[in-house]
């Protein structure tokens, strides 16, 4: 049996990807399996994530998330 991949997984080896301005969609607690954050996995691959998104989140989280993850 071949083990689950999730999706961020097979993203972050699509080099075409890496020049245009993205948004995550995506919970703040969403991680990769060595409990990286998502958003942070993607800063670091090169990716320009310009926009994070999560849902029930109040207006002003998003920032602050992003913020805290640029460190």
């Amino acid at each position: 049996m071949k083990p689950v991949r999730p999706g961020v997984e097979g993203f972050l080896t699509e080099k075409k990807w890496r020049g245009p301005r993205l948004g995550l969609i995506a919970h703040a607690a969403s991680v990769r399996p060595d409990l990286t954050p998502t958003a942070l996995a993607l800063q670091r691959a090169g990716f320009r994530l310009t926009a994070l998104f999560a849902p029930e989140q109040p207006e002003g989280c998003a920032r602050a998330y992003s913020a805290c993850h640029r460190r």
